[in-house]
C-alpha cells in the first residue's frame, strides 16, 4: 500500500497549525501499515524535530535515507545533527544534500549558516552567495548574508544584502537598521541617519537604530546625546551584540571626556561580553600564540639565499605587516594616491597560499626551502589569480600593495615567492598598539581574540615581534620601518622616504589622505572612522592616562619599547 499525497499533506497540514501530537500520531498510524515508506519516515523526523527531540529525528530521518536518499532529507538531518552538536556530521550531511542537488537552494543556506556559526565566514559567504542566486526572494538568505560579510568586515556587500531584504520586506525597519548600521562604516554618516530615521519611526526602542543614532552623534561632536541615548537603552531587553557596541561607546565617551578609569571599565566589559557571543564559539586565541611559538622556534636562515624569480610578467608586490592597530591602514590610505599602486585591503591571500602548501602536504615555512621553482611559480601564479578575482578592478599592471598586518608570521611565504617584493613595517608604541586594539571590536578569529583583555594583547605583541626578532635578519627583500607617530608628525617627510624605499616617483597626491577614500570604496578595519578625518595627535601617548593598567605588564612589552626607540613616557 502506497500513502496517497493527500494523507501526508493532511499530516502536514496539522502540524503546521501547531497540532504536533495529533500529526505525530497520525504519522505513527500510517507508519504501522508502511514502516518502510521514505515520505513518513521523513515526515516523522520532522515532527520529532518540531516537538523537540532531534537524537528521534536523526534515527527516522537516517532510514529514509536508507530507503531512498534525497537532498531534502539530508539537509534536514543536517539540521537535526546541527540541534545536536553534531556539527561535523551536520556539515557532511548538507554537502551530500548539494552533492545530491547543487540547484537546492536551502541546504546551500543551511551549509552557510552553519559555516558562519562554526567560524568560517569565507565558505560560509560563498555558500549563501549560491543560496541567494538560487532563491534570489529568500529574505533569510539575504539576511545571514548580510551578516555574513559583516563579519568579514566586507561593509558594502553587507549593506547591499541588507538593501536586498529591505526592499523584499517593503522597508522592514530590521533591515533599515542594518543598513544604517552599514553605512556608518562607510562614513556615510547622511544616510546612515536617514536610514535609522526610518527605523525609529516606526519602532522608537529599536536597539540597533539607536545605537547606530549614538555613533553618529558621538562621531557629530553631539557626546551629551549619545550618551544620553546609550544609557536610555535598556539593559533587560537589549541583545548581546548591542550591548557590546552600547559599552563600547560608552567607553569611547569616557576617554574623551578623560574619564580613564570608566573608560576602561567600559571597555573591557564590552570585550568580556564580546567573549561570550556565538561569533566566539570555535575562537580560541591560545590556538594561535602555540602557533607562533611554533614559529619561533623553526630556522630561517634558509630564506638568505633565495635568488630572483624566473621573469612571469608580474611585479612582486609590496607587504605591509606589523602589529594590528599601528597605523597600517593609514599607511595604506597615504599610499593609494599613488598612480602606480593597487591597494588590496585585509585580502588573505597569503593565507589561502598556505593553505593551499598544506593541501600540497608541504608544511609552511619549512617546507619553502626544498619546494622546486616550478612549484613556486604556480603558487605565485595563483596568489595573482587571487587578487584578479578579490579585485577585478585590478589592471594587472599596477603594483599590488598587500595590507595585513599579521602576515607579519607568513614573510617566509613571501620571501620564498616574491624574493623582490618590499615589506613595510608598521610600528607604533607598543604600549598605545596594545591599548587601541583592546579599545576595539575586532571581528572574531583566534589572533584577534588576543584583544579580549590588555594583558593577551601584550602577549600578543611579544610573540609576533620575538618571531621578528628571529626571522628579520634572513629576509631576502628589503624592509623598512614606518612608525605611525612619524607619519603623524611629518607626514610628507615620512611618505618621501617610504616612496624612495619603494622606488617611486613622488606625487602630491600621496597627502591627500582623506580624499582617496572613495577611490578606495571601503576600509575594512576598525580604523575607518580615525582615517576620514584629517591627520590629528589625539593617539600619540594615549597610553599614558592608562599608565596603571600598563605596569604589570612590564616584562611583556618595555624591551620592545626600547627596541623600536621610544620613550618610556612620551610627551602628548
Amino acid at each position: 500500500m502506497i500513502m496517497s499525497t493527500a494523507h501526508l499533506d493532511s499530516i502536514i497540514t496539522l502540524a503546521q497549525s501547531g497540532h504536533i501530537e495529533t500529526a505525530c500520531q497520525a504519522c505513527d498510524t500510517a507508519l504501522e501499515s508502511e514502516p518502510n515508506s521514505p515520505e513518513l519516515l521523513h515526515l516523522r523526523g520532522l515532527l520529532f524535530s518540531l516537538s523537540g527531540k532531534p537524537n528521534e529525528a536523526i534515527s527516522f530521518i537516517n532510514r529514509a535515507i536508507q530507503h531512498y536518499p534525497q537532498s531534502k532529507y539530508w539537509s534536514n538531518l543536517g539540521n537535526a545533527l546541527t540541534a545536536t552538536g553534531r556539527l561535523d556530521e551536520a556539515e557532511r550531511a548538507y554537502r551530500n544534500a548539494i552533492a545530491l542537488d547543487a540547484t537546492f537552494g536551502v541546504a546551500w543556506f543551511n551549509l552557510g549558516k552553519l559555516l558562519l556559526h562554526r567560524g568560517r565566514p569565507l565558505e560560509a559567504a560563498e555558500a549563501l552567495e549560491q543560496a541567494v542566486r538560487l532563491d534570489p526572494a529568500d529574505v533569510q538568505s539575504w539576511k545571514t548574508l548580510g551578516d555574513t560579510h559583516d563579519r568579514l568586515g566586507r561593509f558594502i556587500e553587507s549593506r547591499q544584502a541588507y538593501e536586498q531584504g529591505f526592499a523584499l520586506t517593503h522597508r522592514d525597519p530590521e533591515f533599515a537598521a542594518l543598513v544604517a548600521y552599514c553605512l556608518e562604516r562607510e562614513n556615510r554618516m547622511d544616510d546612515a541617519r536617514q536610514m535609522a530615521e526610518i527605523t525609529l519611526a516606526s519602532q522608537p526602542e529599536h536597539h540597533l537604530g539607536n545605537l547606530v543614532m549614538a555613533i553618529l552623534d558621538r562621531r557629530l561632536g553631539r557626546a551629551a546625546d549619545a550618551r544620553a541615548r546609550l544609557l536610555a537603552m535598556p539593559d533587560s531587553t537589549l541583545p548581546l551584540p548591542q550591548q557590546v557596541q552600547r559599552e563600547h561607546e560608552l567607553g569611547v565617551l569616557d576617554d574623551r571626556t578623560n574619564a580613564y578609569d570608566s573608560a576602561f571599565a567600559h571597555f573591557a566589559r564590552a570585550k568580556t561580553l564580546q567573549a561570550s557571543t556565538p561569533a566566539f564559539v570555535e575562537v580560541d586565541r591560545e590556538r594561535y600564540l602555540a602557533r607562533l611559538d611554533r614559529l619561533i622556534e623553526l630556522d630561517y636562515s634558509w630564506m638568505a639565499g633565495r635568488k630572483r624569480m624566473a621573469d612571469d610578467g608580474m611585479r612582486d608586490p609590496i607587504f605591509i605587516v606589523g602589529f594590528p592597530r599601528s597605523g597600517t591602514t593609514l599607511l595604506n590610505q597615504f599610499l593609494n594616491g599613488h598612480p602606480q599602486l593597487h591597494i588590496m585591503e585585509e585580502t588573505p591571500l597569503l593565507a589561502i597560499l598556505e593553505q593551499q602548501l598544506t593541501d600540497m602536504q608541504i608544511d609552511a615555512p619549512s617546507g619553502l626551502a626544498t619546494i622546486t621553482d616550478a612549484q613556486a611559480s604556480a603558487l605565485r601564479v595563483q596568489y595573482f589569480d587571487h587578487a584578479r578575482a578579490a579585485h577585478p578592478e585590478w589592471d594587472g599592471k599596477k603594483r599590488l600593495v598587500d595590507k595585513l598586518p599579521l602576515n607579519l608570521s607568513r614573510l617566509p611565504i613571501a620571501a620564498r615567492l616574491f624574493p623582490e617584493a618590499r615589506v613595510l613595517l608598521s610600528l607604533r608604541h607598543p604600549y598605545d598598539a596594545c591599548l587601541s586594539g583592546f579599545m576595539q571590536l575586532f571581528s572574531p578569529n583566534d589572533a584577534m581574540a588576543s584583544f579580549v583583555d590588555l594583558r593577551s594583547a601584550a602577549l600578543l605583541y611579544d610573540r609576533l615581534f620575538t618571531l621578528w626578532d628571529k626571522m628579520h635578519a634572513s629576509l631576502p627583500m628589503p624592509w623598512m620601518p614606518v612608525k605611525y607617530e612619524d607619519l603623524i608628525v611629518d607626514p610628507e617627510g615620512q611618505m618621501r622616504t617610504v616612496i624612495q624605499f619603494l622606488g617611486l616617483p613622488w606625487t602630491a597626491d600621496l597627502l591627500d589622505h582623506t580624499s582617496t577614500i572613495g577611490k578606495r570604496g571601503r576600509i575594512n578595519t576598525p580604523s575607518y572612522q580615525q582615517v576620514a578625518r584629517p591627520l590629528h595627535r589625539e593617539s600619540l601617548g594615549r597610553w599614558v592616562s592608562y599608565a596603571p593598567y600598563f605596569k604589570p605588564l612590564e616584562s611583556l612589552l618595555l624591551r620592545h619599547v626600547k627596541a623600536w626607540g621610544y620613550d618610556i613616557f612620551p610627551a602628548r
